[in-house]
């Protein structure tokens, strides 16, 4: 008698499980997946809202924004809903949620003239962080007057900062990579540029040129064209 063995491999939401997701590191959900962070928290995306990123194919005189909406359930019970602007982990620091900080990081497609894009197609990317309790975030040490480049972050993370907008940020190694490609993000540790020296909010002396300074002592002086 013959006997047929089916053979399954295993994927947690092949059985009702969501997907696991590890803190500190970039995550992907459709709206309506779920993922489970350390077993005792999970995140639903519920909606991508108020896309109101500039098209690829239009030249804008602002970037625009996009949020996501998320469902948080932690120890089992339904925390509620958020809306999680796009931006760094700092923008939303002033309201941690039940103890982690949600970021954010990426929502694509990226929007063109020529296309409406569907709820379906969203895709974002998200990044989860546990508060450390004995460290301030790095937000609450650049207010309470740490320098930038003093600014410290948890084991085993480092230190970015947005080149847009300077607020800063602490992130696995290799999410520092994917940032720094993208041109999302400067490593505080690697300054080499005027440029990159008043985005990470250092102090600039405007002379003619200007010149920025950091704290470790790098000076810069702006080209003039």
């Amino acid at each position: 008698m013959a006997i047929a063995v089916l053979c399954l491999t295993f994927q947690p939401d092949a059985f009702g499980f969501p997907p696991v997701a590890n803190l500190d590191s970039p995550f992907d959900l459709k709206v309506g997946e779920t993922a489970d962070i350390n077993s005792d928290f999970q995140i639903t995306l519920l909606n991508v809202l108020d896309d109101s990123r500039c098209p690829s194919d239009v030249t804008c005189i602002w970037e625009g924004t996009v949020s996501a909406e998320v469902n948080i359930v932690k120890d089992g019970k339904n925390r509620g809903k958020y809306v999680i602007p796009f931006g760094l982990i700092d923008s939303i620091a002033s309201q941690p949620i039940d103890g982690f900080f949600i970021m954010l990081y990426d929502v694509k497609p990226y929007p063109i003239s020529t296309n409406q894009i569907t709820p379906s197609e969203y895709v974002a990317t998200l990044i989860v962080s546990k508060i450390n309790e004995t460290l301030d975030s790095p937000l609450k040490q650049f207010k309470s007057g740490v320098s930038i480049n003093d600014i410290q972050c948890k084991d085993n993370l480092s230190l970015v900062i947005k080149s847009s907008n300077s607020s800063t940020a602490c992130v696995k190694p290799e999410t520092v990579n994917k940032l720094l490609l993208r041109g999302w993000a400067l490593n505080a540790s690697t300054i080499d540029s005027f440029e990159e020296c008043e985005s990470a909010g250092n102090a600039v002396m405007e002379s003619y040129p200007r010149q920025c300074k950091t704290p470790d002592g790098k000076h810069f002086v702006e080209e003039i064209n």
